[in-house]
Parts: structure tokens; C-alpha cells; sequence
């Protein structure tokens, strides 16, 4: 006995120590990632979506959460829930980590009341002197573009909140021009020009642009904006220098302009701006350019046709500017085309779903009709025999007639509950064939959009009769049918159909509470009628001298 608890001890310390060393590891590379993280985040972002966190610490667990919403914060995306977030802030608040809380405050991605929680960030960062550059850096950035949304949950006049703006943006800059982030400094430049251009006047403007170019390296991406901003700027202001720009982005870009849409708008740009000051040949022919590029990376787009026939228009060539025209209609109504196509594909979609859910209804009235013949008969049948034991019984003992006369009563209630449960079953029983003849209905208004789709419909209508026809006549082929209908099943005149049909008449139905109870017409069942008549005249059928007007 000592002995195997020795042994379960030992292996709960090897456990846990395993356990121990494999959070470790976990934490150890969590951490890595947290190093690396500000200079490729795009990598380590599949990185923390390819790992299972099922088996980490709680610990571990909300390192990863923080990690994840860091990167998408830096990469536009939002990587995690806002509760999740909350969780892991008021965790590290929990354990008095202070700097990971005011990460999980900086780079929280919801702009709901983000101007509050960012100044609780910078008082918590100023309070306890923490130490991380980089996020004071992105705390400042977020806080000078939050604070002229209102959205952010802040309320202050254009001038005032301009004027704080500006002030958290040179703080922001210089953080990361002392980390050598220049990167992100002069990004937060463009973006700052982009967001913020109410707030500056034109020299204020100019200045702002020369300020990003003033820095000895910009990189790729800075610059192409920066060049774009100039030619807006220069184009704003009538000068011509904006052809320069925009000549040298076309330079700069290279074949880069050849594989992105959103590049090649720049060939519309140059052709708009040399038509507005009336030099045609240039304007041809970057709308030549545009028109041949678009259609080279998205052959169904047409708006590089439009700008060629305004260009022929503007040139007096009539000719050119009406053939363009045309092609610029021609691939808008192909597009439209393709665009109803997808909708009468939809329709046929909703259509088979219509037609899915019929069958459904078919199946589960057929079920109730049958059950609930074999229900009803098979508790008269009981009945009956209950009653016919119990007269056969001893009267004269007291007891047992009292006990007779009680289940006489409860029996009585059974039967009344039946017969209210096969009315409201019968008043359900038409809603099927309603259904159907709606459906009818519904297929002849969509002939004129789609005669396949009419057929279809049809086609599924007759199908779901005659499916409905064979399950009922497989009733009468059951051993419970020849049971509680020995004579009937017996007449080989009578086809199985015709059978149901002649027990629903025994039982006291008429020719419409037949044809809601199968989903036929009252006039197909006084067809049938008239068929088991001549086939078999010595058979008794109610309803012979009913009013027939009721049965419509």
C-alpha cells in the first residue's frame, strides 16, 4: 500500500513538473514573440493564429490574447473580441501589471469612449513610471486622432481639440524619432495630413508635406503617398507642378502601377487634369493607358471606355467618342446581366427550397392521416371490447359496477378527447391542399421570368400527388388495415387506393374531409366514389344525399 502511494505521488510531481515546464516553454515563446513583434508582425500574426490555446495557462492564455490584439491593431484588423480584451485588462489589473494594462488599453481596436481609456492609460503610464517607448509613442498617435472624433467619446470645440491633436502628435513623433521608429513617424505624418487637412490652412499645408520630406531616409511607401499628396496639393492650387509629382510617382511605382488597381487610377488622374487645361493628346492618351490596364487586371470593368469617349467628345471626334460610348454600355449592361443572372440563380435556389419544404408538409400530413386512422380505430376497437367485457361481468356485486361505471367515465373522456383532437386534425387536414394550389398559382406568375422554373414547379406539384397517392395506398396493404377492415381488404374489385377511400366513407367522412385529409380535390373523390359503385353496388356509402354545394 505504501508502496503504490509512493508511486501515485511520484507520478503527480513528474506530472506537474511536466505541466510546469511545458507553460514555461509556452511563456518563453509567447515572449519572443513580443520582441519581434513591431517589426514583423504580419508573420507573427499567423503565428499566434496557428497555436491552440486550449491547453495554455490563464496566464498564457491572456499573454496571447494581448499579443493578438497588438498586431491587429498595427495591422487594421481586429484579431480579438472586445470582452475578451476587457478580461485580459482586468486580469493584468489583477496581478498590478500595470505596463501589459496599459497595452491592452492603447491597443484596444474599438474607438467606443477610446479617448477616456487612453487617458487612463497615459495617467496609469505617468503614475508608475513605466517604461515602454513604443506604446507611450502609439498612446500619443492614438490620442491625437482621437481626440478630433467624436465618436472616441470626447467633447471639445474644432479649435481646441485641433490645437490638443497637434500637441500629442509632435509628443508621438518624437518618441519614435528617440527609437529610431521613423517609419512610423512619418507614417503618422501622411496619416495626420490625410485625417486632418480642415485644420490647415494651405501654408500650413505645405509645410506639412515639406516636414515628411525632410527626413534623409523615407521610405517606399511614404514616399509614393507624399508624391500623390504634392500633385493634390499643386493641382488644388491650378500649378502645374502636380504634372511633375504624378510623373514621378509614375516613375517610382514601375511596374508595381501595372498590377494594382487602385495604381493604375493614376493614368485617369493625369488624363482628367490634361483635359481640364485643354491638352488633348496627353489626355488620349493616358485614358489609352488606363483603359488598356484596367481591362488587363479586371476584364469585365468598363470605366476606362467612359473616360475615353469624354476625352473623343472633348476632341470633336464624335465618332470615336459614340463608339466608346457604346462599349461603355455594352460592358455595363454585360455586368448587369451577370448581375440578374446571379438573382434568377438565387430564385431557382428558393425556389428548390419552396419545393424541398412541400415534400416536408406532403410526408408529415400523410403521417398524421394515417396514424391517426389507425389510432382512432384501434381505440374504438378497445373501447367496444371494454364495454362488451364489463356487460358480461357480475352487476350485482357493487364494487365491481362501481368500478365498471368509473372506467366507463374515463374511457368516455379518452373518446371525447380523440374525437376533439381528429376535428382540429381535420380542420388542419386543408391547409395542404391550399398550399399546393397557392404554389400553383405562384409558378404562373414566374412563367413570364422563368418558363423552367413554372415546369419545376409543376412538375414537383404533380410528382407530390402521385408520391402521396402510392404512400396512402400502402395503408391498405398493412396487416393493421386488414384488421379493423377484414372485408374490405378481402374485395380484389377494389384497387388500394380505392379501399382507404372506402373506409374513410365508412367512417363517416365526407368528400371534402377526404380530399383535405389525402390533398385531393373533392371532385376526384366523388370520381372514385362513383368507381367503387359501379365496381361493387352492394357497398353502403355515407354521404349519398349530402348537400353537394358544401363539399366545394
Amino acid at each position: 500500500m505504501k508502496k503504490l502511494i509512493l508511486i501515485l505521488l511520484l507520478f503527480a510531481v513528474v506530472s506537474c513538473t511536466y505541466d510546469s515546464q511545458k507553460q514555461q516553454y509556452i511563456s518563453v515563446r509567447l515572449f519572443g514573440w513580443d520582441k519581434q513583434l513591431a517589426d514583423f508582425y504580419p508573420q507573427i500574426t499567423d503565428s499566434l493564429s496557428s497555436v491552440n490555446t486550449e491547453e495554455f495557462s490563464t496566464r498564457n492564455r491572456h499573454y496571447h490574447t494581448l499579443l493578438n490584439a497588438i498586431a491587429g491593431a498595427w495591422s487594421g484588423k481586429s484579431l480579438v473580441t472586445d470582452s475578451a480584451l476587457d478580461k485580459t485588462t482586468d486580469w493584468y489589473r489583477s496581478k498590478r501589471d500595470y505596463r501589459n494594462v496599459c497595452r491592452a488599453m492603447v491597443y484596444h481596436y474599438s474607438t467606443e469612449n477610446q479617448y477616456n481609456r487612453l487617458k487612463e492609460a497615459e495617467e496609469l503610464f505617468n503614475r508608475y513610471k513605466i517604461d515602454d517607448s513604443l506604446t507611450k509613442a502609439y498612446l500619443y498617435m492614438y490620442l491625437s486622432e482621437a481626440i478630433v472624433r467624436p465618436a472616441a467619446g470626447v467633447s471639445l470645440s474644432r479649435q481646441t481639440a485641433a490645437q490638443k491633436s497637434e500637441s500629442y502628435k509632435r509628443m508621438s513623433i518624437a518618441i519614435f524619432i528617440e527609437i529610431g521608429r521613423l517609419r512610423e513617424a512619418q507614417n503618422l505624418l501622411i496619416n495626420s495630413y490625410n485625417t486632418q487637412p480642415f485644420y490647415l490652412t494651405r501654408e500650413k499645408q505645405l509645410e506639412a508635406l515639406r516636414e515628411i520630406e525632410s527626413f534623409d531616409t523615407i521610405y517606399p511607401e511614404v514616399k509614393s503617398k507624399l508624391l500623390l499628396l504634392y500633385a493634390n496639393y499643386f493641382f488644388e492650387e491650378n500649378d502645374k507642378r502636380g504634372f511633375e509629382y504624378l510623373h514621378e510617382y509614375i516613375n517610382f511605382e514601375g511596374d508595381r502601377i501595372l498590377k494594382d488597381v487602385t495604381k493604375i487610377h493614376v493614368f485617369q488622374r493625369m488624363s482628367n487634369e490634361y483635359l481640364r487645361i485643354g491638352q488633348m493628346e496627353s489626355a488620349l492618351r493616358f485614358a489609352m493607358l488606363y483603359n488598356k490596364h484596367l481591362l488587363e487586371l479586371q476584364p469585365f470593368e468598363f470605366d476606362g471606355y467612359r473616360s475615353l469617349s469624354s476625352v473623343y467628345e472633348a476632341m470633336g471626334d464624335s465618332k470615336n467618342a459614340y463608339i466608346n460610348h457604346q462599349l461603355y454600355h455594352k460592358a455595363f449592361s454585360y455586368k448587369k446581366s451577370a448581375q440578374y443572372q446571379d438573382i434568377l440563380l438565387q430564385s431557382k435556389a428558393a425556389t428548390k427550397e419552396y419545393e424541398k419544404k412541400i415534400k416536408q408538409l406532403r410526408r408529415a400530413n400523410t403521417f398524421t392521416v394515417y396514424g391517426t386512422i389507425l389510432f382512432v380505430g384501434a381505440l374504438l376497437a378497445t373501447l367496444g371490447l371494454s364495454i362488451f367485457k364489463k356487460r358480461r361481468g357480475n352487476f350485482s356485486n357493487a364494487r365491481a359496477e362501481e368500478e365498471y361505471r368509473e372506467q366507463v367515465g374515463d374511457l368516455t373522456k379518452l373518446y371525447k378527447r380523440v374525437r376533439f383532437t381528429n376535428e382540429v386534425l381535420r380542420v388542419s387536414a386543408g391547409l395542404m391542399p391550399s398550399f399546393i394550389d397557392s404554389m400553383a398559382k405562384e409558378a404562373g406568375r414566374c412563367r413570364k421570368v422563368s418558363q423552367e422554373t413554372f415546369d419545376n414547379i409543376l412538375n414537383n406539384i404533380s410528382s407530390m400527388r402521385q408520391s402521396g397517392r402510392d404512400i396512402i395506398s400502402e395503408i391498405a396493404k398493412s396487416e393493421e388495415f386488414a384488421e379493423l377492415f377484414p372485408d374490405l381488404a378481402s374485395y380484389k374489385e377494389l384497387s388500394s387506393y380505392e379501399k382507404v377511400i372506402q373506409a374513410l366513407f365508412e367512417m363517416g367522412y365526407s368528400p371534402k374531409e377526404i380530399s383535405n385529409l389525402i390533398s385531393t380535390t373533392p371532385a376526384s373523390i366523388r370520381s372514385i366514389k362513383a368507381k367503387i359503385k359501379d365496381k361493387l353496388p352492394f357497398l353502403s356509402m355515407s354521404g349519398d344525399g349530402e348537400n353537394q354545394s358544401e363539399e366545394y
